[in-house]
């Protein structure tokens, strides 16, 4: 995938505010359903599913706020959870912020493997600079894969994954 700068926009952002304020609100009451019948076979959620994060850094910015905070809040009803699952966040190259998703897996019928592996992750990496305020002072894993010339990052909770040691 070759990475080139686009802008969709040309007007202004109206009603932004409002946008941020309910995908704030959706992400401080976000959970997926983890009772003993739900499995997920790398279900996954877009919060930046217009792409208005391409808009600037702000925007992506905001956008990733709006991800860590639901992150955050899965982690805690995992926490509470004695099931076998995952819960990982993978962001997308720079230029591509839409593809910016949280996700869960577990043992499923669909027959992908579980727990899965991260083939070709790098673990314990520095996070960039734009990632930094999100993960600063947390222990999670982070990682990153080169692919085409672009860095995907994967952020994961070791603590809450016994299962997938880097």
């Amino acid at each position: 995938m070759k990475c080139r700068k686009i802008f969709p926009w040309r007007k202004r952002f109206r009603g932004a505010s409002r946008y941020y304020a309910k995908l704030h609100r959706e992400a401080r009451s976000f959970s997926f359903p983890l009772g003993d019948d739900q499995w997920y076979d790398f279900h996954h959620v877009h919060f930046d599913f217009s792409g208005h994060g391409r808009r600037s850094v702000k925007h992506h910015r905001e956008h990733l706020r709006v991800l860590f905070v639901a992150f955050r809040r899965v982690l805690a009803d995992v926490r509470q959870s004695s099931r076998p699952l995952q819960v990982f966040v993978s962001i997308s190259p720079v230029c591509w912020p839409e593809g910016d998703a949280l996700y869960i897996h577990t043992p499923n019928p669909n027959g992908t493997a579980f727990p899965h592996t991260f083939t070709g992750v790098s673990w314990r990496v520095t996070p960039p600079a734009f990632l930094r305020e999100f993960v600063s002072g947390e222990s999670w894993d982070i990682g990153v894969k080169e692919q085409d010339g672009q860095r995907w990052f994967v952020i994961r909770d070791g603590a809450t994954s016994p299962t997938c040691a880097p």
